[in-house]
Order: C-alpha cells, then sequence, then structure tokens
C-alpha cells in the first residue's frame, strides 16, 4: 500500500505559449501555486523544468 502523499497531481494551465527560432515554448501553472516551463525544441527531446515559486 502506498503513501497517499507521494503522490504529486498537477491540473496544468497554460498561461502563455511562443515559438521561438529553436521551437515552442510554453509557460504553465498550476492551482497549487507550481509553474514550469515545457519547451518542444526543433531537433531536440521535449524537456520540462518545474519550479516550486518564481522568486
Amino acid at each position: 500500500m502506498g503513501d497517499m502523499h507521494t503522490t504529486n497531481e498537477h491540473e496544468w494551465i497554460t498561461e502563455s505559449r511562443h515559438f521561438t527560432s529553436e521551437g515552442l515554448i510554453t509557460y504553465e501553472r498550476c492551482g497549487c501555486g507550481a509553474r514550469r516551463i515545457v519547451t518542444d525544441l526543433v531537433m531536440s527531446a521535449l524537456t520540462i523544468a518545474e519550479c516550486d515559486s518564481l522568486r
């Protein structure tokens, strides 16, 4: 039986999305306050960077 507190489910909402010369970058936030940046770079793997808060 797993610990319920180890599950971290987010409901990501896109705040903005921009095309750049290197690909698509998306800024997302969750209702809990977490934010992340998702990059879909041309000729590269999908990258997700999460941060607990913006300082």
